[in-house]
């Protein structure tokens, strides 16, 4: 992928945010907000199947990004693969920002998963799984929006999230 033809540079800004631990301990202190110059690459390649299997190969769009001249290590490379077809620049870099969204996604099953538990409701009518997804959603996303903006304002008063009826409920 490094070396097929250059698509385009791409300028983002790129933060890590710290991890943590489940005890709150900072397990990695993240990197400061920096734009990064990203060289952009995609092609259509053939993925062969298992051994195994009786299958055909797969054929997939790789996109390849790659930080140039990082001002620290490490630096951001990302190789992605979809079956969707890509053939102009204009859509892998579409994929990107698709990608770019995918830890949102993956917070948004987080929080069902293991904050609201919806795997245990064992519900069997797809009208009572859409009444309560409906439900959790919205705690899903006050919760994913308290999370983010704890990262960055850690001092916000609870009045901006809550409001008065929901602060006295104990």
């Amino acid at each position: 992928m490094r070396k097929g033809p250059l698509a385009d540079v791409m300028e983002r800004s790129v933060a890590r945010l710290s991890r943590r631990a489940k005890s709150g301990r900072v397990t990695h202190p993240g990197r400061s907000v920096c734009h990064a110059r990203l060289v952009l690459r995609f092609r259509r390649v053939t993925l062969p199947a298992p051994r195994e299997a009786e299958e055909e190969p797969v054929k997939v769009s790789a996109i390849h990004l790659h930080e140039v001249s990082p001002p620290e290590a490490p630096h951001i490379e990302w190789y992605l693969l979809t079956t969707m077809a890509v053939t102009t620049r204009e859509e892998a870099k579409q994929m990107v920002e698709h990608y770019t969204l995918r830890w949102r996604v993956e917070d948004i099953f987080r929080i069902l998963k293991s904050g609201c538990r919806v795997e245990k409701l064992r519900l069997q009518q797809a009208a009572s799984w859409h009444q309560a997804i409906t439900l959790y959603l919205v705690t899903t996303w006050r919760t994913m929006l308290m999370t983010l903006l704890g990262r960055v304002l850690a001092d916000l008063e609870a009045e901006l999230i809550f409001t008065d009826t929901e602060l006295q409920v104990n």
